[in-house]
């Protein structure tokens, strides 16, 4: 006969099984705290392995997959997800490095050695199929890129399988559906969600097919662009995930989706692609992007990820795909704005590296920082010889003004004006004439000077720095774009071409004039953020 406990026994019992579950749980939530915090140190991590040459091209697409668990209630494997990432960043890094120096045919034998041979991704088979989209397409940009470089073939190592999966019309809608919605914790997080990789980056499908690495159907992508028709959204014009449930949801503002998928419908001078597609509710797009894009930069990083996409990504949505559909007034809208807009990406400059950090706090320079802010300037007009530039600001030469002439006895008498309450960022001196033309080894000045007060960065300052930020030795890939990618910028970023002296907060024609032989007439040329004359002063002595 078995002994029965005594009361007070199983009270006991009770209260250890009870204390040992709380503090499990406690240890648990501690645990799972501590990983959610550590979220941004995760993208500050990130930008660190990038710089040290390791491979973290899948980083934001497996925080994208934590994200879908959260959306799904999964909330261990969503927790579990997060600690493995920041696992693999941790010393010992469990992540692959490219090798240093590396040349053309060693950078594509080491992005090929990526690509998963069970999916043709080039992604971890453990996370879900919609975060294989994105990264693939980028490495295939890359290695399109390496192929033209090095005059070899682009072939992989294994074919694209895991599009197997949503390559007929019956597989794509479910899978395009399990998209379409996030609930409210979820969409508190930055960014465009699960949606954006594994929606919006089919736009990529082109450029698969132009690679001859798959082919779609006719009906597969009249099937994509009849459910991007019904999905988008009237009031805003976006696309891009809806917050809620089918029977109750709005519209998440999601500049990225919205970037990608607008491709699919017009060409980059704004004409529709197919006439049975045409595009719809421009006019709300357009007002929603700027409304989206007035913002200040946030403070947090992650925020500030999301932010910078947002700004590049809607410019170029609003200067080349809907540009020809909007009104002079909306046009005039969107030039005041990014005006605004280019002195906060000049924030991102960083002297000492040439290039531009990803993140505000950062003090070096960041390898996809630098595209996004080239990408940024590109389609806010500021590089010359673009469509976009062309657009918004026409290519205005400073020859075209007329010059204030002024006689001095002693150069150190000009002052340096101020920058306070005008359009002024900064100056160009040249000896003796203005540019002949718009080259640019006709366009370098003696000096470029700065106000104290100015925060706009001049075109040509930025470009001998990129020169030197590209040559230096630092890895060849970021998470999206590569050195080679940037070196395509209009920027005549291989030629050589004279230094120039920088000064901040003083104006020293006397140097600008000397030198063999020395001068006696110099042009001061003012300049706003876009890069336009808005002044000559010729000073004679």
């Amino acid at each position: 006969m078995k002994r029965l406990s005594s009361p007070s026994r199983v009270a006991r019992i009770v209260w250890l099984v009870i204390l040992s579950a709380v503090l499990a749980l406690s240890l648990i939530a501690y645990q799972a705290v501590s990983t959610i915090r550590s979220v941004p140190a995760l993208f500050q991590r990130n930008a660190q392995l990038k710089a040290q040459g390791y491979y973290v091209g899948e980083f934001e697409f497996k925080m994208l997959a934590s994200q879908q668990y959260l959306n799904d209630g999964q909330y261990l494997r969503a927790f579990s997800t997060l600690r493995r990432i920041r696992d693999e960043m941790q010393p010992p890094v469990a992540l692959p490095q490219m090798p240093p120096h590396a040349s053309a045919e060693q950078q594509m034998a080491f992005l090929l050695a990526q690509q998963d041979p069970a999916t043709g991704a080039f992604m971890d088979r453990h996370y879900p199929l919609f975060s294989y989209i994105a990264p693939t397409c980028n490495v295939v940009e890359a290695l399109r890129q390496l192929a033209a470089t090095t005059g070899r073939p682009l072939k992989l190592k294994y074919p694209l399988t895991f599009l197997g999966r949503i390559d007929t019309p019956a597989t794509l809608v479910p899978y395009l559906d399990s998209l379409l919605y996030l609930n409210e914790t979820s969409a508190r997080l930055p960014g465009p969600g699960p949606y954006g990789p594994g929606v919006s980056e089919l736009a990529c499908v082109q450029e698969l097919e132009d690679a001859g690495l798959y082919r779609f159907s006719e009906a597969w992508k009249s099937t994509l662009l009849r459910w991007l028709n019904s999905t988008q959204d009237p009031a805003t014009g976006y696309w891009g995930a809806r917050i809620g449930s089918p029977a109750h949801w709005r519209q998440n503002p999601d500049i990225n989706s919205t970037f990608h998928i607008i491709k699919l419908m017009l060409d980059e001078q704004g004409n529709n692609l197919r006439p049975d597609f045409p595009l719809r509710h421009g006019d709300a797009l357009a007002n929603s992007i700027l409304q989206s894009m007035s913002g200040p930069m946030p403070d947090e990083a992650d925020e500030q990820h999301a932010w910078g996409l947002n700004q590049s990504q809607g410019a170029k949505i609003l200067t080349r795909y809907l540009w020809p559909h909007l009104t002079p007034a909306v046009q005039d809208k969107i030039r005041r704005q990014l005006l605004l807009t280019q002195l906060q990406f000049d924030r991102l400059y960083r002297p000492a590296d040439g290039g531009f950090a990803y993140y505000a706090a950062d003090a070096k320079a960041d390898l996809d920082g630098t595209g996004l802010v080239l990408m940024a300037f590109k389609t806010m007009g500021r590089l010359p010889g673009t469509l976009e530039r062309s657009r918004l600001w026409g290519e205005p030469a400073a020859r075209a003004l007329t010059p204030r002439i002024h006689s001095v006895a002693q150069w150190g008498r000009v002052a340096l004006p101020s920058a306070a309450g005008t359009d002024l960022q900064f100056l160009r001196v040249y000896r003796d004439r203005l540019p002949a033309s718009a080259d640019w080894a006709e366009q370098v000045p003696a000096r470029i000077v700065y106000p104290a007060d100015a925060t706009g960065r001049d075109l040509l300052e930025v470009r001998q720095g990129l020169i030197r930020y590209l040559r230096a030795d630092q890895s060849r890939f970021g998470n999206w774009t590569s050195v080679d990618h940037l070196r395509e910028f209009p920027l005549a970023l291989t030629r050589k071409l004279p230094i120039v002296a920088i000064e901040r907060g003083r104006l020293d024609l006397a140097a600008a004039a000397g030198g063999n032989p020395p001068v006696r007439q110099l042009y001061v040329v003012a300049y706003d953020i876009a890069q336009r004359p808005l002044s000559v002063d010729l000073y004679r002595r």
